[in-house]
């Protein structure tokens, strides 16, 4: 027991010397960004972009006879052409939605916080439904946004939808956001019912290095750990550092009794700039401590896990 206290004894009286310094730095600084789409021709519309944050041009599914129709005062107007809406729809349907796209200029990260969009119908009936998706990965997996129920589209009426959400986005990755459409009259709908959007939003923050997955090319000229972002974080964050020359690299968690809790790199890097995902949902609420060691340098600081 002695010998296991000499050993963590310096940790500890590091833990206690970085707990009394003002917590001020906690938090990378973060700028506020959005990017809008105001749809409001029958061409596809490139956002209004932020200093710090882009967007492409909105896009549709590649389901048949999918089309933006004719543009009206309310918005962007989709339908199937001469097809018409399958009858008695009870989920999305593949191919068949209108997508918006955003992501961070090279060398930041964006971590989406809201989504918003005005929806509505135009035809004779109120069988339209709709459900609201992200994705980070290419649309290799999808999160429903609209979680309490689908989107009901009321005939001739702009309806508002916002989705508060906390979404760290993969540097080099794109923020998708997909609305799918569908109808669930039992009867199959004609070429007039139109799905329509307007302002369409993506808005969030970007900050330095806070979503950077790799080495970069850009050689730092010291030695330094950054504050993990976002701090407070349930259940996943992300720890960046840099190292001037290349290293044997150490970074372990720790909780406050100076317990290993995770080792997330232990091996020899390059020098540049890297950056760690750490997942905790295993991990109970509290304040922990991470440690980088590269060579004779160390570091240590402390993160806030919420759940």
């Amino acid at each position: 027991m002695e010998d296991v206290m000499k050993t963590r004894l310096p940790f500890l009286l590091l833990v206690i010397a970085i707990m009394v310094v003002a917590t001020t730095s906690l938090i990378l600084a973060q700028t506020a960004d959005s990017t809008v789409w105001t749809l409001s021709s029958t061409t596809m519309k490139s956002a209004t972009n932020s200093t710090n944050m882009a967007s492409d041009s909105n896009n549709i599914g590649p389901a048949a006879n999918w089309v933006i129709a004719s543009y009206n005062a309310n918005g962007q107007r989709c339908n199937l052409g001469s097809a018409g809406w399958p009858a008695s729809e009870t989920d999305t349907a593949a191919g068949r939605y209108v997508q918006f796209d955003a992501s961070a200029i090279a060398g930041r990260g964006l971590t989406v916080k809201n989504v918003s969009f005005n929806y509505g119908y135009s035809g004779s009936t109120n069988a339209e439904k709709a459900n609201v998706f992200y994705s980070t990965n290419n649309w290799s997996t999808k999160t429903l946004l609209n979680t309490d129920s689908a989107l009901f589209y009321q005939n001739s009426a702009m309806l508002p939808f916002s989705k508060a959400i906390n979404v760290v986005v993969p540097n080099g990755a794109k923020f998708s956001l997909r609305v799918y459409p569908y109808w669930v009259s039992a009867t199959a709908g004609s070429s007039s019912k139109y799905s329509v959007l307007n302002t369409v939003v993506i808005s969030g923050t970007t900050a330095l290095g806070t979503a950077v997955e790799h080495a970069q090319n850009n050689i730092p000229d010291q030695f330094e750990l950054q504050q993990n972002y976002p701090n407070p974080f349930n259940p996943t964050t992300q720890i960046s550092y840099n190292i001037p020359k290349e290293s044997f690299v150490s970074l372990k968690i720790y909780n406050l009794m100076g317990q290993e809790v995770a080792t997330l790199v232990s091996g020899n890097q390059t020098a540049g700039m890297h950056n760690v995902l750490f997942e905790a949902s295993h991990l109970s609420s509290g304040v922990y401590m991470y440690r980088l060691q590269a060579g004779t340098s160390v570091d240590v600081k402390r993160m806030l896990l919420l759940k």
